[in-house]
């Protein structure tokens, strides 16, 4: 088994922007997950408004620490052309894949994911398709669009890595997203 599974991605960073735009206590909500008292928040009518905001406006800091501290505001026009100002929460979105415990989720970054995943496929396979695997990640799914994630998550891959492998390590993204499943 060299997969790792993680229980969260683009539909629940879309229910974290909705939450922080309606100033939703996001703990509140995770309470009531955990209680079984959930109902979908997202309308059927607020649910795509919100995923195509999370779409245009979301995007990987580089450097998270830094962005935290620069005033970038952005009005983001809705269909009805009201206007929303938009804040930090662009690149906090995003940020959750490296640090889940934003959406209140235990599991590791996706960075960390991805290494933990391939030192499984090595010890059971050898160091030659260690190698292979580091040469050959692979970003794919629809929350892969964020704008800077490729870099970002190069650069936390890079970080938790040995020197010597590095070099090695080689990040592909076909730019297609969400229909990466259905291009093969």
């Amino acid at each position: 088994e060299c997969s790792i599974n993680y229980h969260f991605g683009g539909n629940e960073l879309t229910e974290f922007l909705f939450l922080l735009h309606k100033k939703i206590d996001p703990y509140k909500l995770l309470i009531n997950k955990l209680e079984k008292k959930y109902t979908n928040i997202l309308t059927e009518v607020d649910g795509p408004i919100i995923e195509k905001m999370k779409e245009d406006i979301c995007y990987c800091a580089l450097d998270f620490e830094k962005e935290l501290n620069e005033e970038k505001n952005l009005d983001y026009e809705l269909p009805d052309g009201n206007k929303v100002l938009t804040k930090k929460e662009k690149f906090i979105i995003p940020e959750a894949l490296f640090n889940p415990i934003l959406i209140g989720r235990k599991e590791n970054s996706i960075a960390q994911g991805c290494l933990d995943s391939i030192e499984l496929c090595g010890s059971n396979l050898g160091l030659s398709m260690k190698k292979y695997l580091y040469e050959n990640i692979v970003l794919s799914g629809g929350t892969s669009n964020f704008k800077g994630l490729k870099e970002r998550f190069e650069k936390e891959i890079k970080a938790l890595v040995p020197e010597k492998i590095k070099n090695q390590i080689k990040i592909n993204f076909s730019g297609y997203g969400k229909y990466d499943a259905w291009m093969g």
